[in-house]
């Protein structure tokens, strides 16, 4: 029988040392591959608290999706995924790094759906150029070693106040930087190439509210879309929420219209389906109905989640915001342009007036399903209607009301005939925030006509 000799002192001390080496070179080569390979990029530096499998198809997709847009390859890219699964962390952080130090000329805007969040992601982003704390271990890779050359500068301005600014900032030496701000936030008379939009939508409330997700729509084309360049570059980040919501109204106008500007749409469920409304990603070896990362959330989680709230999960987690049941139409039973408007006619009106079933209750504290109906007719007969449904507390069913009112009569150019609601619901809810003497409906900040009240 043979003995192993126990290793001297010197000869495990050589082999640490040769681990040691070999760590060392796999850092350099990783530093090496991380300065033009985002998903190398990724795994050297991650803000998360655990470290992605790159190698998984969820992260292989993405980060691959992700660097064909950072290299030019994608000038439209719109990922749907739930919650959690590290997008935002994905795309609101390292990749605006990325693109800093890739391109330390180009300027980055990125948008959230509230300036707290954005401010969130622009302090992750000046951690990750800064981080400001020594490594724990020297073998440990920061963005300075990848791209040495960035450095935080301040604003464009040079105020002494701009210095410390979390939501704009230059890159020292070069002409690019890198702002953020929520929707309606503060970036008109800033261009850059590179657009980020991290969830437009906020919950379930405002993606419920029509007058809402036209705000949104507005100032996505009115401000968000013409801060681009010429060559500008345009990555949306979102989990759905509804049919119109922002992602869903960009993808139907680009079916519409071949000139519009043709996403490429990455889409992630969580539970694997055969639906054929996504498209299906090559990589994505999953059996049906298995859990998309089950570290994060097992299947039996996913389950529980769908039979609590089925409209919910199909939205959120699948990426399909149609509510289950059978109480929504869908929009591609209606085929033919000539069934659709973007808005209602100017000209030989005959009537145009508005509808409300507040689903209220006489015991009702809190807002439910409401709907309204926008109905237009002329001398031949033909009917324009537009209809809203969404959950919205009382205060909120009132105001997009008027807003609805304000938007209807613009476009039609008229006065509207009346308005309707159901009795109960509004005469118990209702009637002491729309009415006015005599029955005008109008509001503290006189936004509508006045005009008879109906209860039916």
């Amino acid at each position: 029988m043979l003995a192993a000799k126990p290793l001297s002192s010197d000869s495990s001390s050589s082999r640490k040392q040769q681990e040691r080496e070999l760590l060392r070179l796999d850092r350099e080569l990783l530093i090496r591959s991380a300065r033009s390979n985002f998903a190398a990029y990724a795994t050297a530096i991650n803000p998360s608290t655990y470290r992605y499998d790159c190698d998984s198809h969820f992260y292989g997709d993405l980060y691959s999706h992700v660097d064909a847009f950072a290299h030019g390859e994608i000038p439209l890219l719109i990922i749907e995924a739930p919650a959690g699964t590290g997008k935002s962390e994905t795309v609101s952080q390292l990749l605006p790094t990325f693109l800093a130090g890739n391109f330390p000329n180009d300027r980055t805007i990125a948008a959230a759906h509230t300036a707290s969040l954005a401010e969130e992601q622009a302090r992750a982003v000046k951690m990750i150029i800064e981080p400001g704390i020594e490594k724990a271990d020297p073998l440990d890779i920061q963005f300075s070693d990848v791209f040495p050359h960035i450095k935080l500068g301040s604003s464009r301005t040079g105020r002494r106040s701009d210095r410390t600014r979390q939501d704009l900032f230059d890159y020292s030496g070069f002409r690019g930087g890198y702002t953020c701000a929520g929707v309606d936030g503060p970036i008109s008379g800033r261009r850059a190439k590179w657009l980020l939009l991290d969830d437009p939508i906020k919950d379930r409330l405002a993606a419920d509210s029509p007058v809402h997700r036209e705000h949104v729509w507005r100032w996505y084309t009115d401000v968000f879309r013409r801060r681009g360049t010429p060559n500008w570059r345009m990555c949306i980040v979102s989990t759905r929420w509804h049919l119109d919501d922002l992602v869903g109204r960009i993808r139907k106008k680009a079916k519409e219209n071949p000139k519009v500007p043709q996403p490429v749409v990455l889409t992630f469920q969580s539970l694997k389906t055969q639906d054929p409304r996504i498209e299906p990603r090559p990589n994505d070896k999953r059996k049906e109905g298995e859990a998309l990362v089950p570290w994060i959330r097992s299947k039996e989680q996913l389950e529980e989640e769908r039979a609590l709230e089925p409209r919910a999960f199909a939205a959120l987690d699948q990426q399909l915001p149609e509510a289950e049941g059978g109480y929504e139409f869908n929009a591609d039973w209606f085929e033919g342009s000539d069934l659709w408007f973007d808005q209602f006619p100017r000209g030989d009106l005959t009537f145009t007036g508005i509808a409300l079933d507040p689903s209220l209750g006489r015991n009702a504290k809190h807002g439910d399903y409401s709907a309204y109906v926008l109905l237009a007719s002329d001398d031949s007969g033909t009917l324009w209607v537009e209809g809203d449904l969404a959950r919205r507390p009382t205060t909120t069913m009132v105001d997009d009301g008027l807003d609805l009112a304000v938007r209807f009569q613009r476009e039609t150019g008229r006065y509207l005939d009346g308005f309707g609601c159901e009795t109960v619901g509004f005469q118990e809810l209702l009637q002491p925030l729309f009415d006015a003497p005599g029955m005008a409906w109008i509001t503290r900040r006189k936004r509508a006509a006045r005009k008879p009240v109906y209860a039916v």
